[in-house]
């Protein structure tokens, strides 16, 4: 959502909404002549802002993204950028900046650059999981994270069972065969988020 022009993107086949980083790996395509799937744009309010979209050959350009260091502005009032959205200067060096081979970010930002797209745009209201090996034979840890607003649990069902309530670190027994593990997060609505799993073979001896 661009709080000035008062409009947001979406993608024109799904009606799906378009991030910040979806719109600059279209628009990069298109400087490239490469083909990309068409966006389409809404305005909340047509008519009212001072400034109006035309496409994304003409627009704003999306070809370095910056990323505020922080997130807790009602908190803290620093690191703050410099002239941040006056449109005449973008000199704070204090950014974090996507960069890749097809658009590579200024040297300014050389200390913070970000080349990795999970790192940039992480998933939200899904379960990531790490798996440790236990002290105990046929056992593992699962170490469960998530960026899940209002997160209130993990659940996890093992092969066929029911689905319960796990903590953040448990322990996962295996069985001989084929050991299926499926973790989701739960938020404080009691709405469930989005599941990840796993399979693993376990030798008979």
């Amino acid at each position: 959502m661009d709080g000035t022009s008062d409009w947001y993107s979406v993608d024109r086949a799904t009606n799906v909404p378009l991030s910040l980083w979806e719109l600059r790996r279209r628009q990069v395509q298109l400087f490239h002549d490469q083909p990309t799937a068409p966006i389409q744009i809404f305005e909340l309010a047509p008519g009212v802002q001072k400034f109006h979209w035309h496409n994304l050959k003409e627009d704003l350009g999306f070809a370095e993204l910056r990323m505020v260091p922080r997130s807790n502005f009602l908190e803290q009032k620093y690191p703050l950028p410099l002239n941040q959205g006056n449109g005449t200067a973008w000199f704070w060096d204090g950014h974090y900046v996507w960069s890749d081979k097809d658009a590579p970010a200024d040297l300014l930002h050389s200390d913070h650059l970000v080349t990795r797209h999970g790192n940039f745009e992480w998933t939200l209201n899904q379960a990531h999981y790490v798996m440790e090996p236990s002290s105990k034979p046929g056992e593992v840890r699962v170490h469960l994270d998530t960026e899940t607003p209002g997160f209130e649990t993990f659940l996890a069902e093992i092969d066929s069972s029911a689905s319960r309530p796990v903590a953040a670190i448990f322990p996962w027994k295996l069985h001989p065969g084929r050991n299926r593990l499926k973790v989701w997060p739960r938020n404080n609505a009691g709405r469930n988020g989005i599941a990840s799993w796993i399979e693993v073979d376990m030798p008979a001896n």
